[in-house]
């Protein structure tokens, strides 16, 4: 399994994003090992998965609907960052 650290800011509803987020994670073979907002900013979002691999989490972060989903909840999907953990 491959752990991956997602970073972005959030505009409008956190938890709209996490509760749509999270099951998209899982049914791609997923989890969600951490989540949380900074304590100076609560608008940045960081979240620590594990995914089957890097390809896995590149499909979903390229997919169209997943996009859409995460700007209606409020996230500016250009400020997040994907980093892939040394395991």
């Amino acid at each position: 399994m491959r752990k991956t650290f997602l970073k972005s800011t959030t505009g409008l509803d956190l938890g709209k994003e996490i509760g749509e987020a999270v099951p998209k994670i899982e049914a791609a073979g997923g989890r969600v090992l951490v989540q949380g907002v900074e304590a100076e900013n609560e608008k940045m979002l960081h979240l620590i998965m594990e995914t089957p691999d890097a390809e896995t989490v590149a499909a979903f972060m390229s997919d169209e609907q997943f996009t859409a989903d995460r700007i209606a909840a409020g996230v500016h999907v250009e400020t997040t960052k994907v980093t892939f953990l040394k395991d």
